[in-house]
């Protein structure tokens, strides 16, 4: 099932007031995926609009536990608007130009971790456009970090699963965070065309899930 309810302001005050375990909760089973996107949402907490930032440390999730067991238990007592969806694989936040503090958000996306597929937050503070490291602790937490999303293939359009392949070819194994390899032949450059068509090989062949022995020169 989709929800679409972009572009609705009110629907922070009007729809999630004293909404319990959670707005969406009675379609805990069968929604998959929820566009919130220029909600002006501050935060994924019900009746908890402006609340702390959330600046706190993300790997200890010290913006407050959501709740394993996706009941919707945020810290404090709140309630997560997210709490009780336990099916919900793409959920778009984008616009929310209020939406700040990447604690706050990881804890109100727990009630989804299990299943969340793809996520939008961009043009939202919490996504770290405005520089100063914001972006990679934003990816770093939902990702890579200890406590990323597992199921997390789509970031802010973004494939994960794409530039995690693409780097383990580039670097051989993919330790060097996908810069290509420096043998020595050119500083670091790509080679010529025989192994600039290699590469394109390999790329290809690593997007499809196929390996390939082939030692580019």
């Amino acid at each position: 099932m989709d929800l679409d309810l972009s572009y609705a302001p009110s629907l922070e005050l009007n729809f999630w007031a004293g909404a319990g375990e959670g707005p969406f909760a009675p379609l805990g089973q069968t929604l998959r995926r929820l566009n919130l996107t220029a909600c002006d949402l501050t935060s994924l907490r019900c009746g908890d609009g402006d609340g702390d930032s959330g600046d706190d440390d993300v790997d200890g999730h010290d913006g407050g536990d959501g709740g394993g067991d996706g009941s919707g238990d945020g810290g404090g007592g709140a309630r997560l608007v997210l709490g009780g969806l336990r099916a919900l694989a793409e959920l778009c936040l984008a616009e929310n130009d209020e939406l700040v503090g990447l604690a706050n958000l990881v804890a109100g996306l727990a009630p989804v971790r299990a299943t969340l597929e793809e996520l939008d937050c961009r043009e939202c503070p919490v996504s770290g456009g405005g520089g100063s490291g914001g972006a990679a602790a934003y990816r770093k937490a939902l990702a890579s970090g200890p406590g990323a999303f597992p199921e997390l293939k789509l970031l802010d359009g973004k494939s994960l699963r794409m530039t995690s392949a693409v780097g383990g070819v580039l670097s051989g194994d993919g330790s060097n965070g996908g810069r290509v390899a420096d043998d020595g032949k050119g500083a670091g450059m790509l080679g010529d065309g025989p192994s600039m068509a290699a590469l394109e090989r390999e790329v290809g062949m690593a997007m499809r899930g196929e390996r390939d022995s082939t030692v580019i020169a």
